[in-house]
């Protein structure tokens, strides 16, 4: 489990050791978190023990008479009890599951049932016996004491949980995405054979490998890593790519209008993350009909000095519903888009989309200001 000094070291590592006592310190307080994350049951009864021994030697040093065996008991018995109530059942589910009111009830019908037994148990034996208010004031300071330190040690033990747990899916996600890896053909395989066939296919009909070429520009931008700087110009680029394959598909039956214009400005200084174009301009061949010959898909792109200091881009697409079945969404669509470009821009952009029975229309704005350089 990570703590505060494990900051301090990564900050001074390479340049000096840490002091004898700061490590020592770090390891102590590793191993008592370690202990409350995976024996929390033994962790409160050490609690209680401890607040026994320190209440019994205070006595003793102060002279102040004890409490009879049977008294300690309870008490002791009683608070180790509660705690564990507490710890197990009231936290996890007030915090995890949501269950407020009916937890609260349970809590406060058990530490009235408790203290009455033990008030009508105990205080006979007693010379001086306290009003039953007197008592119940006592009783409830003496829970609030003890409940802070079982919520402290609690949220320890969850945070805790939740590196654990954060820890094993990091671990199973390279797992899978190792095997995921192994179980497909190389990228490089696959665009050098498509390289070399494109040769081939150049010397029997330049017209077919010219399209083939498109075909492939797609494919190898599709295997780009996401990560890396992209930018408006090559999205675009892709795009007149993929329109280009899918007009060769679909001949003549293909009933597509694309328009651009770029106004003479550069879009290869413009930063856009990867797929985002692609993405809206894709879900018009899955979601929508751009066969029906009284109905064409209509994509227009637009670059433009916007009013205020940048430019601005603009997508507008329009297309014929699918009435066919229905696709199955592939999880990265117009809402993924959407939260991708409001953690790149925020504000700098607008998105959206409208739906009737038979259209689907959506238009998307991008505002790059003066270092539109990056996203």
């Amino acid at each position: 489990m990570k703590t505060i000094f494990n900051h301090l070291e990564n900050q001074i590592e390479g340049t000096e050791t840490l002091p004898e006592g700061i490590v020592q310190l770090n390891e102590g307080t590793e191993r008592i978190f370690t202990l409350m994350k995976n024996r929390p049951s033994l962790v409160i009864w050490l609690i209680w023990i401890v607040i026994t021994g320190v209440d019994l030697i205070i006595r003793l040093i102060g002279a102040i008479p004890l409490a009879s065996f049977p008294a300690i008991l309870v008490n002791f018995a009683g608070g180790v009890a509660i705690s564990q109530f507490l710890f197990f059942h009231f936290l996890p589910r007030v915090f995890l599951k949501k269950k407020w009111l009916l937890e609260f009830v349970q809590l406060i019908l058990i530490l009235v049932v408790y203290m009455l037994a033990k008030y009508f148990i105990l205080m006979p034996g007693l010379v001086d016996v306290p009003s039953i208010r007197a008592f119940f004031g006592n009783e409830a300071t003496r829970f609030f004491h003890f409940s802070v330190y079982i919520i402290v040690i609690w949220f320890f033990y969850i945070d805790g949980k939740r590196q654990e747990l954060h820890k094993k899916m990091e671990v199973e996600h390279l797992r899978l995405e190792t095997e995921h890896k192994s179980s497909q053909l190389s990228q490089h395989f696959v665009l050098n054979w498509i390289s070399t066939f494109l040769i081939e296919v150049k010397n029997v009909s330049p017209d077919l490998a010219h399209k083939l070429s498109k075909f492939t520009e797609v494919l190898s931008y599709s295997y780009k890593d996401p990560n890396h700087p992209n930018s408006l110009g090559q999205e675009i680029r892709v795009v007149k790519s993929y329109l280009e394959s899918q007009q060769f598909r679909f001949k003549e039956k293909l009933n597509l209008k694309f328009s651009i214009n770029l106004r003479g400005i550069d879009p290869g200084e413009f930063q856009l993350p990867k797929w985002i174009l692609m993405t809206l301009v894709e879900n018009v061949f899955k979601h929508g009909n751009c066969l029906n010959s009284l109905h064409p898909c209509l994509i227009s792109m637009d670059m433009f000095p916007a009013e205020y200091k940048g430019y601005s881009f603009a997508i507008s697409i329009s297309n014929d519903l699918n009435r066919a079945d229905p696709v199955r969404p592939s999880g990265f669509g117009v809402k993924t888009v959407r939260r991708i470009l409001n953690y790149y821009f925020q504000d700098r952009f607008q998105l959206f989309t409208a739906k009737s029975e038979a259209e689907f229309n959506l238009f998307l704005q991008i505002h790059y200001g003066q270092n539109h350089a990056s996203v």
